[in-house]
């Protein structure tokens, strides 16, 4: 699926949202879901791209620290 047609349909969900209170994930289709979980896929694969150090390990980090000290 392209993120063009991810993007899209996160706008369609977002008009239809403005028109109704509450959405139910029951509500939406298959498809309709398949094409939110990529929505939030490639939300956090940007995010990652934009904030590494968020998604490192915490034994990944302290080694880091570590190496930086005994430098």
């Amino acid at each position: 699926m392209s993120i063009t047609s991810q993007v899209i349909f996160m706008q369609e969900l977002n008009q239809q949202n403005n028109k109704r209170e509450k959405v139910s994930l029951q509500e939406l289709s298959f498809d309709e879901r398949q094409r939110l979980v990529g929505a939030f896929v490639w939300l956090v694969e940007q995010d990652k791209k934009q904030n590494p150090a968020l998604y490192q390990r915490k034994s990944e980090k302290n080694d880091r620290h570590s190496m930086s000290a005994n430098t």
